[in-house]
């Protein structure tokens, strides 16, 4: 299996920056499977997933939900068994072309320099794509006023030990191994993931709660002048 991700630069500053991924070019290429799809595509039609016309081999789904402009492209390769899926229309184009890729990237030969060049399976994150989901980690608490501060400092710390990232893993003996290339070290990782989480969790919850319990009213001021006195 392959996956390609290239982001949207042009997302509407309106919608989630998670639109940035779901709108920009991503394409998965999984191998030999294609033969699967005309067995399904009776069910797959039922699901609204219909053939391309003049495109044989190809199909269209479109999220029916105006506010998500989502839609996926299936394509079966003629000259193989594999089967591709896009997020955009010209996915499947810029996956297959031949010219320029990512492999002359400055920052992807400079973080892939040193490790294993064969293994069971290979990952390269950009530092674009981790600074995109950093950034939208405080999207959903806007109503949480309280957590801003804490949001911002806590977007502000990852930014700093965010970049480009890639592993091979392998076989070694009878064991499973894997060799990365991180700007900080596993044990670092596994402590801002647990703090991402809970922050995460918070800032989604506490407008909620907040709706359902209500605003408190405001406190009533007294005029010294004219309180009673006992």
């Amino acid at each position: 299996m392959e996956i390609a991700i290239e982001l949207n630069p042009d997302r509407d500053p309106s919608m989630p920056t998670y639109m940035s991924l779901l709108t920009g070019k991503t394409v998965v290429r999984m191998n030999d499977i294609a033969d699967l799809i005309t067995q399904f595509t009776p069910m797959l039609a039922g699901a609204g997933l219909l053939p391309i016309e003049g495109e044989p081999g190809a199909y269209k789904f479109s999220s029916p939900n105006p506010q998500v402009p989502v839609s996926i492209f299936l394509y079966t390769l003629t000259d193989s068994n594999d089967l591709l899926l896009s997020l955009s229309e010209t996915g499947k184009d810029w996956f297959l072309d031949n010219g320029s890729s990512i492999g002359d990237s400055p920052e992807f030969l400079k973080i892939v320099e040193g490790l294993p060049t064969e293994g069971i399976s290979f990952m390269y994150t950009s530092k674009r794509l981790s600074e995109m989901q950093i950034a939208g980690l405080g999207e959903g608490a806007a109503e949480a006023k309280e957590l801003a501060p804490l949001l911002t400092t806590l977007e502000t710390f990852l930014k700093r030990y965010t970049g480009a990232q890639a592993a091979v893993s392998f076989i070694e003996g009878n064991a499973l191994r894997s060799t990365a290339r991180q700007p900080i070290s596993y044990k670092t990782n596994l402590a801002i993931s647990a703090g991402i989480v809970p922050a995460t969790l918070a800032a989604t919850i506490v407008p909620i709660m907040q709706k359902k319990m209500g605003t408190p009213p405001p406190a009533q001021e007294t005029d010294p002048d004219t309180s009673p006195i006992d």
